[in-house]
């Protein structure tokens, strides 16, 4: 990151600033064949974003079941084995019983 990353995002921005175009662009103006590399960088930002958005929507999900289910009685959904989770652990021993 530090030997690979740093360096080519500077050049990508100091070159942007020089030919005052944005990130997208600033590539196919140096080689117009390498035009494709900013949309296929754009593309990838999307995707992460996208990856990222669903990890926080877990994360929120999980924080606010926990502020909900704390003052009930049956307590926190995952706190038990109940509604199947039993046989995915079940499955789980008898692997590791039968490869020792």
């Amino acid at each position: 990151m530090i030997t690979c990353g740093v360096p080519l995002f500077l050049l990508e921005v100091s070159v942007g600033q020089y030919l005052g175009v944005g990130g997208m662009s600033v590539v196919g103006q140096l080689c117009p064949i390498f035009k494709g590399v900013g949309y296929a960088a754009l593309m990838m930002v999307f995707l992460e974003n996208v990856y990222y958005i669903i990890i926080v929507a877990w994360t929120l999900f999980y924080i606010f079941n926990t502020f909900f289910s704390l003052g009930s009685e049956g307590g926190l959904p995952w706190s038990s084995c109940e509604n199947g989770s039993k046989f995915i652990i079940y499955v789980y021993f008898i692997y590791l019983y039968e490869n020792k």
